[in-house]
């Protein structure tokens, strides 16, 4: 990613935790499939890359942020 501007970040002042969306990318220009840059860190222990939505991918933020509050303690089976 280039810089701060480009991502969604979620890190509460004064905790360690942090959360960074990148802008959604259409690989295949198709509007089905969706690429975004995803970051998290936490105490000294960091992670990052891409996730790959099909097309049922919630369309706004709001959207996707509901879909992901949906599911916040699991789900049953594998999710690909």
């Amino acid at each position: 990613m280039d810089g701060e501007g480009d991502r969604f970040i979620i890190a509460p002042e004064g905790c360690p935790q942090r959360w960074a969306l990148g802008r959604p990318v259409d690989p295949y220009g198709d509007g089905y499939v969706h690429r975004v840059f995803i970051e998290i860190s936490d105490d000294g222990i960091a992670a990052s890359g891409w996730a790959t939505f099909d097309g049922h991918t919630p369309r706004t933020l709001r959207d996707f942020l509901t879909w992901l509050a949906q599911d916040w303690r699991g789900w049953p089976g594998i999710r690909a």
